[in-house]
Formats: C-alpha cells, structure tokens, sequence
C-alpha cells in the first residue's frame, strides 16, 4: 500500500519502540489481509454513466458528470457504486482500510438560502424512504436519527447551520456516525503556511470546484479538502480516531446523497470520484484540469463590474462631448452677438467695420502724440489703418449724453462721403478734421456729400443745405457708416 503523506502529530504514527522488522512483519499482515477479500478499486473523471453508477430520487447524470439536485425545492438525490464492496475480511471484525478521492461543486441560487448540502457514505441499503426529511441531507429522517440500526457512516459537507444537530457553521465539514450530529467537525478550508499552522477558509456554496481525500487506516479517520488542482495539503483538515468496527457491515454501499429545502437550495455535482482499499493515492488519478465551472454570475449582465465600468466610461465620455460641444457654440454664439450683422452693399466700399482693436492700434493707443484736433465733445486722432492715413474722433464714455443729434448727423454725413466709390469724390482731411472740430461745412465738402448720396443710390440732393436731415440719411441708405475718413 501506498501511503501519501508522512506522519505528523495529527495522523497515527507507529511508536518509537516498533523496530524495522516489526514495521515490515506489520506490512505483509495487512497485505494478506487484503489479498484474502476482494479488492474495490475504480476511478471516474467525468465520465459517469448508468453502467458505473446507480441513481436514486432526483440524483441524475448531466454530460457525464453526477448531479445529486439540481434547481428544485424539496428534492432528495443519491448516487452509489452500483454493488456493494468489502468492507470486512472474514472471520475479522476490523474495517477494512479505504482511501476515496472526489471532486465537487456547490452551485447556489440567487436571493434563496445555500443548502443543504450532501455528504459521502456507506450504508446497507440503496433506498432513500429513511433520509426523506430534506433538513437531513436525505441520509435520516425524525424517526431513526441517531438508531445505531443505521449502520451509517458518512462524512458531510453542510452549508446550512442547524441547531437541532449542534452544526458549529452553516459551512463546514462534518465526520457522521448513525447521526446528523457529528462527532468532530471543522469550518471547511485547509491548512497551510509554515509548519502548516495557517488556516484558509473555503467556501463550499460559491460554484467552485473543489477535492477531498478521505482516507481511513487504523481506526483513524483523515479528512483534507482544497481547491482541485492544488496540491494536497500535508495536515488534514480533520483527523478523528473512530471505531467502525460496529457500524460498518461486511459488505455495504458507498457513494453520496443530499437534499435540498423549500427556500434552501443548491445543485450538488460531482465531477469525478475514486475509490480504492489498497491504494492511498488513488486521489492523483483524478483529472483536475480543463474542468467546467459552475461558479455563477454577479447577476444579469446589467449588474456585472464590466457593464457598470463600460456604461459609466461611456456615460463620461458623452457628457464630456457635451460640455464641449456646449461650450463652443457658447462662444460661437458670443462671437457672432459681438459682431455686427454686414449688409451686402458694404462689400462694394471701403472701409466696412473696424473693430476697436484695431482703431486702438491704429491710434497706438490714442496716443497724445497722435492728436491732431480737439472738437466740441472730443479729440481727433490720426493713424494709419491697413496702409491709409485716417482721422478718428474719440468721444469719452462721461461725455456720451452731450452728443446731440446734430453731431451725430454731422458725422454721418462724413462717413457717407468718406465711403464714395471714388476716391477723387472724398474729402480731403483737413476738410475732415475741420468739421469735426466744430467749423460747418464749406461748400465744397457739401458738394462731396451731395455726390455721395446720389452714388449710394439717394434720388434727390441735400439742396445745398447746410445740415441735411436724419431721414434723408436714411433713405440714403444705411445709416450704419464708419467714423472713420480716410485722408489724402
């Protein structure tokens, strides 16, 4: 026989007085012991089948793996090895040793409480009519929980704390005699770390796949559990000595049974199961690799981590597309309320608008050394505005109520001659600067005028009036002109 793991203060050692030749005598006793009864050994990785299993109440095969319940309330399941084994040599009252391996998954269900959970056992007969009570992992019932006539020994997995059976957790793993109350238990988890002294909870009802080797030998009973595919942890997860001499029949079934409640449910799979007498690593035969998994969503794709960052990522980007969006057309519809609307007939002359940075340029910056008049309500600069010299008139803002309408229609006037298609037909700059100063208008520069209103499309003249009126201005054209004359 082989045996995987070495002694330790958890696991039956042999004592310091046995010598070698006491060891070995020990050996070839236990081999012939074995060879005098029939051997059970068989290995299923995920290829169960009704030839190599028998189903009982609701256990069924799903892709050749064993489903003990699935998504239904109030259901009991139990798979066994379709016969019974040896588990007693004859004329012997000890149990025979064992070692199985299995790996399962506990798949819950959402908004309903885990359990029950099921449990891996032996026992004389394949009928559940004694394990209907759901609560009872389909292995009792009220009436024979505890009867030694059981001869039932199982090793549970519980994901439901019951009280009435002193479960220490609602997820742990439990050593079961003729009873739901088990005679040791532990939080299910494994050992690990220095000297094996740290401990790592698991989680029986998340969907993971998980193994477990159950070895018995020497009255002793181990239990270790861990994730499948880790390597086996080296201290057991219990370690009990039990005497099954008086449970265990010579020959008895073996396999695995659960049940599920009204709100409490899961579905109980298991991928693959060894089981040998003679063999302590039978448990590395199980295949633990490219496994289905069961572990269950987050809930619908709606509520998943990758849809919540996905939406809000978008979320973001959209509405920082829109703050952008809306701050240009804010701009754009700043820039175009600051702009004048231009008329179509002011693309024909020049000068049109002209911004006030530019005239401030111009002016360089109505500078002292650039004036070259003083009017009633203001000064008169010069300047030069894209390559020509003009003359600008500067009304300060606390004296803007003194303009009467005579001055302003004096220099509308000016800007409508100032705008003549011909250049020859404008006044000269001193007549400009002149006029704004204060003096009237000559007759020459009237004459200007008159000229310029008839080529803006002005039917009559102002006849040879001094000041013309606002509304002939008007019907002149657009009253809109610039302040500016250019000089020659």
């Amino acid at each position: 026989m082989n045996y995987p793991w070495k002694p330790n203060r958890l696991s039956p050692s042999p004592p310091p007085s046995m010598s070698s030749l006491a060891l070995f005598l020990f050996f070839i006793a236990s081999f012939q012991l074995l060879s005098s009864v029939s051997a059970t050994e068989f290995i299923y990785n995920t290829d169960f089948n009704s030839s190599n299993i028998q189903l009982f109440g609701n256990a069924t095969i799903q892709y050749s793996i064993l489903t003990i319940t699935n998504a239904s309330e109030r259901l009991v399941g139990r798979a066994l090895y379709p016969s019974k084994i040896t588990t007693k040599a004859s004329n012997s009252s000890l149990p025979l040793p064992f070692s199985t391996s299995f790996i399962f998954s506990l798949a819950p269900f959402q908004d309903l409480l885990p359990g029950h959970g099921f449990v891996f056992l032996f026992t004389p007969v394949t009928s559940i009519d004694g394990g209907t009570t759901y609560e009872m992992l389909g292995l009792f019932n009220r009436t024979n929980n505890g009867n030694s006539s059981n001869h039932v020994f199982g090793i549970e997995f519980d994901t439901f704390q019951n009280e009435q059976f002193g479960d220490i957790n609602d997820n742990h793993v439990g050593v079961d005699i003729n009873s739901l109350s088990s005679v040791v238990s532990h939080a299910a988890g494994f050992w690990d770390g220095k000297d094996n002294l740290e401990f790592e909870d698991l989680d029986l009802n998340n969907g993971v796949n998980y193994q477990v080797w159950i070895d018995y030998l020497d009255s002793t009973i181990n239990v270790t559990m861990a994730r499948a595919g880790q390597t086996r942890p080296r201290r057991p997860l219990i370690s009990k000595s039990v005497n099954l001499s008086s449970v265990l029949l010579d020959e008895m079934y073996v396999g695995f049974t659960g049940a599920t409640g009204t709100l409490v449910q899961q579905t109980q799979r298991i991928l693959a199961w060894s089981f040998s007498n003679t063999n302590f690593s039978i448990g590395d035969a199980l295949v633990t690799s490219k496994l289905p998994s069961f572990v269950p969503s987050n809930g619908s794709v709606l509520r998943s981590k990758g849809f919540i960052i996905g939406v809000s990522l978008g979320a973001f980007f959209i509405l920082c597309c829109a703050v952008v969006v809306f701050v240009f057309l804010s701009k754009r519809k700043r820039s175009k309320a600051g702009e004048e609307e231009i008329e179509d007939w002011e693309l024909e002359y020049w000068p049109h608008r002209i911004g006030y940075e530019d005239i401030y340029a111009a002016t360089k910056g109505f500078s002292d050394r650039n004036v070259i008049g003083i009017g009633g309500n203001g000064k008169v600069y010069k300047g030069v505005l894209q390559g020509a010299e003009v003359a600008v008139k500067r009304i300060p803002y606390e004296r803007r109520s003194e303009c009467s309408t005579d001055e302003v229609e004096k220099v509308l006037r000016l800007g409508l001659s100032c705008t003549h298609p011909n250049p020859a037909a404008r006044p000269a700059m001193r007549q400009i600067v002149k006029v704004l100063e204060g003096e009237n208008m000559d007759t020459s520069l009237l004459d200007k005028i008159n000229s310029a209103a008839t080529s803006f499309g002005y039917a009559g003249s102002f006849n040879n009036r001094t000041c013309p009126t606002m509304d002939e201005l008007f019907q002149s054209h657009d009253a809109s002109v610039t302040l500016i004359a250019e000089g020659r």
